[in-house]
């Protein structure tokens, strides 16, 4: 309590001799003279209004450079975002390409594997066919062979046909 009414002891002195001040110096004013000193009174009020001038405008530029930092802070930001942005995607790329690549490389060698066996089934297919045209031949030949046995030969079968009619296909 006692600080508080300390400062306001104090604040009512500074008011008090600024007054005393702006008394004296309307009085010193107003005695009569020379014009020398109202000359002077009006410069010094328009070095105070130029002064007040001067002081509004540095305020400005310093609202304003600051705005500039500020601004070129954010311009720093958004470029260092953008920079790692751009190293993410293309590292993105780099990751996507060599994937490819990789699929690329497996289709390719399924494409071989599947080549090679396409010719391995031609070749068997070939094989086959050749096989199968033997047999065909070798069962015609049978057959011929067959059909021109003697007649003894066929009549031994007839009758061994009504012996064992169980047994067939000889």
């Amino acid at each position: 309590m006692k600080i508080l009414a300390a400062l306001w002891a104090f604040l009512q002195a500074a008011f008090e001799l600024v007054l005393g001040w702006v008394t004296a110096f309307l009085e010193w004013l107003h005695r009569p003279g020379s014009v020398l000193k109202s000359c002077c009174a009006v410069l010094a009020c328009l070095c105070a209004l130029a002064a007040m001038s001067s002081y509004r405008q540095g305020q400005q530029v310093i609202v304003v450079t600051r705005q500039v930092a500020q601004c070129q802070a954010d311009r720093k930001a958004a470029e260092d975002v953008a920079l790692l942005q751009r190293a993410e995607l293309e590292s993105n790329v780099a990751d996507k390409d060599a994937a490819l690549r990789a699929i690329a490389d497996r289709l390719k060698a399924e494409a071989d594997k599947l080549a090679k066996l396409q010719a391995n089934n031609k070749a068997l297919r070939a094989e086959t066919e050749a096989a199968k045209a033997a047999a065909d031949r070798s069962a015609k030949a049978f057959q011929q062979q067959y059909d021109q046995r003697p007649v003894e030969c066929a009549a031994a079968l007839t009758a061994m046909a009504q012996a064992c009619p169980t047994l067939g296909g000889y």
